[in-house]
Formats: structure tokens, sequence, C-alpha cells
């Protein structure tokens, strides 16, 4: 099997996902974009030797289209956490480090539970209630009753 020749088969199809999600040849990542969906299919050929890839065009061009939206998904939130982070910096006046000692004295303290600390890791480090729950597979309103206890015991340590 040559992969080269399936590589410029499927450049057409590769090219396709990428219009599909609207992100065409003037956009900065493009080809970055391009390059990902190369190697996953190169990567998909060696691990399937076997298969025909005119038979599984189809479900490699929904596959392929699924993980560049993934991808793009956590760019995007990892942006926004920046984002997020510098104005909590310039609304509060705290620092990145501040706000790391904050957290190694909420997350050290004998006061919280392993699963309490472990949610405050989680919200400083962006992700909302909605994930945290996904994350754990629990309803919201356990972690909004997590969030509550820990407020009742943070409300202790300072006073």
């Amino acid at each position: 099997m040559d992969y080269n020749q399936i590589l410029l088969k499927a450049e057409k199809m590769l090219k396709g996902v990428l219009s599909r999600l609207l992100i065409f040849e003037t956009h900065p990542e493009y080809d970055d974009y391009l390059q990902i969906l190369r190697l996953n299919l190169y990567e998909w050929l060696i691990a399937n030797p076997e298969k025909n890839f005119e038979q599984w065009q189809g479900f490699l061009f929904q596959r392929f289209t699924w993980d560049i939206q993934n991808l793009r998904r956590t760019h995007w939130r990892r942006k926004l956490r920046e984002k997020s982070l510098t104005e909590y910096e310039e609304t509060n006046g705290w620092s990145f480090e501040e706000i790391c000692e904050l957290k190694d004295v909420l997350t050290l303290n004998t006061a919280f539970t392993e699963r309490e600390r472990i949610y405050i890791e989680l919200r400083l480090a962006g992700y909302s209630q909605r994930e945290i729950a996904a994350f754990w597979q629990v309803s919201t309103s356990v972690v909004s009753r997590l969030k509550i206890k820990i407020c009742h015991k943070l409300k202790k340590i300072l006073a």
C-alpha cells in the first residue's frame, strides 16, 4: 500500500472537512488543521492496513470533522480561560502567583475533603459547574451543594 498516493487522493476530502467547518485557506490556522488531518489519516492507515480507504472515506470524513471540532472547542476554551484569568487579575488586582498561593492554601487545608479539594482545583482551572458535574457524572445540584459546603467551611477558616 502506497501511503503517499492515498494521501494525495485524500487531500480533497481533508480540505472538504475544513470547508464544512468554515475553515478556509485564509484562516490563520488552516495549514495547522490540514496537517493534523493528514497525520490522523496516516495513523489510521497504519493502524488499519487491511481496510480500503475508498470504502471508509465517509466514516473518516465524519470522524475527522469531529476531531477538528473538538480541537477547536479545546482551543476556544483555553483562550476563554486565559482571557477570564487576565480579566480576573485586572478586576481584583491579584497576580497569577497570588491565585496559585490561594489555590495551595485551599487545596492543602485539612478542613476540606478530597472531593472538595478537587472541586476547588477544577474551579480555579476555569471549569464550570456543569463541566465538573459532567466529569463526575452527577447532577449540577450535587455540585452546587458541594460549593455551598465549601463556602461555609471557608467562612469558618477566614473568620
